[in-house]
């Protein structure tokens, strides 16, 4: 399964990679949709811990992604430098830095 998503990364332009391109656009829809919706006063407890789960849902699947193009890439230091991969880091980051402020903030 590693090995077909591999090779979808690789070509974009392959019904696989087309496959995979269009998941990951829809995730970004329902990211942002997600992200918008928070914004709203007034939600109800378990809407606010849905669009929380959905949020650690869609950083694991653009981690695991940003991960597999690493893997894909050779060498690596060209995709990381790429204008897509200093954007897929920047989609992520955020998520991350605010777990370990947030873990900090605790410890202190």
């Amino acid at each position: 399964m590693i090995a077909k998503l591999l090779a979808a990364i690789r070509d974009p332009e392959s019904p696989n990679g087309r496959r995979f391109s269009l998941c990951i656009g829809v995730l970004i829809a329902v990211s942002m949709f997600g992200t918008v919706f928070e914004t709203v006063p007034g939600l109800p407890a378990w809407l606010n811990r849905t669009l929380v789960g959905l949020e650690y849902f869609v950083v694991a699947v653009f981690s695991l992604e940003y991960l597999l193009r690493l893997a894909a890439s050779r060498p690596t230091h060209r995709y990381v430098f790429s204008f897509y991969g200093v954007i897929d880091l920047l989609a992520i980051l955020p998520f991350y830095l605010g777990l370990a402020v947030a873990h900090k903030s605790t410890y202190v």
